[in-house]
């Protein structure tokens, strides 16, 4: 039996301010200003985000693929945490606003997209210690390319079982809790 839509707009709100803490958090931790030239490529991979979400693949009858994934990566790979958040969250948004689909599907989206991306920044950040991608070695630049884009999948898949999960009547955290502690081996 389905929750109530309490259930499901209280967790995609807490996502939105998730995702407006983990943006406030990226500006707060950025100590540069973007130049015109980041700009232009933040602009440039903002628009490519967009058109992979706006023509996904049909896998099945209702079921879709979206092909976002490579943009997104780029993006959080050669942009700025903050600008990178917000180019992910308005690409994702903006194509459910053209749309037209419901407020709270926007909402859930874009903070989706922003969650996604302020992990995969954090993992970027943390493992690059510092150094953009130019600098790095090639190995390194794929495993830290690599972590990021399993990190920003990682996070995807939680947060939209969560709210498959709490569509269909299945989820509470406290029952999640159980089941892993089961599977854990002793």
């Amino acid at each position: 039996m389905p929750q109530s839509p309490t259930r499901l707009l209280l967790y995609i709100l807490a996502l939105v301010g998730a995702a407006v803490a983990a943006f406030v958090l990226a500006v707060a931790r950025s100590a540069t200003d973007p130049s015109a030239g980041v700009l232009m490529l933040a602009a440039l991979l903002g628009v490519l985000a967009y058109a992979a979400r706006l023509a996904p693949l049909p896998l099945a009858p209702h079921t879709k693929l979206f092909i976002d994934t490579a943009p997104l990566v780029a993006t959080a790979l050669v942009l700025p945490a903050p600008l990178a958040v917000a180019v992910a969250a308005l690409a994702i948004a903006g194509v459910d606003v053209v749309h037209r689909t419901r407020w709270f599907q926007v909402a859930f989206n874009g903070a989706e997209a922003a969650l996604r991306m302020a992990a995969g920044t954090s993992v970027y950040g943390l493992l690059a210690a510092g150094a953009g991608p130019t600098a790095l070695a090639p190995a390194h630049l794929l495993l830290v390319a690599s972590a990021t884009a399993v990190t920003m999948h990682l996070v995807n898949i939680t947060l939209v079982t969560g709210v498959v999960s709490l569509q269909r009547g299945r989820w509470s955290p406290a029952a999640m809790l159980r089941r892993q502690r089961a599977a854990v081996p002793n």
